[in-house]
């Protein structure tokens, strides 16, 4: 009918409104016909997510050259679905487990460690 029509130069917009019936990931492609060509129109909504808390900055004490420091790093998950996760440290930083998986509301001691072979300051990215 001709309501649903728009004059060529005009615009239209459509509210879409999501309902979850559960916590999982939706994508939908909705599909908007002109008088000459069809087009698609991907809709996604992000459900359930992992989100891992961990500290921003870890500081060792200042260690003698090639004695072994530690840490306790918590790393807990915040978020709504389970998440794995790896870490990697450059040397002379280690981390161990350097791997898991966390359910929501889980938390994992990770024990960092620093055994510097040199007398200098030492910087890193987890």
């Amino acid at each position: 009918d001709d309501s649903s029509k728009v004059a060529a130069g005009m615009e239209v917009s459509f509210i879409v409104t999501f309902r979850p019936e559960s916590t999982e990931d939706y994508a939908y492609n909705l599909v908007v016909c002109t008088e000459r060509e069809k087009f698609v129109v991907p809709v996604i909504a992000a459900g359930a997510a992992p989100a891992l808390d961990v500290p921003d900055l870890v500081e060792f004490e200042p260690t003698p050259v090639k004695m072994a420091t530690r840490q306790t790093l918590l790393v807990r998950n915040v978020g709504t679905s389970g998440a794995s996760f790896a870490l990697s440290a450059p040397l002379p930083f280690g981390a161990s487990p350097s791997r898991g998986f966390l359910q929501p509301g889980e938390t994992l001691q990770v024990q960092l460690s620093f055994c510097p072979d040199s007398c200098q300051r030492y910087s890193g990215e987890l």
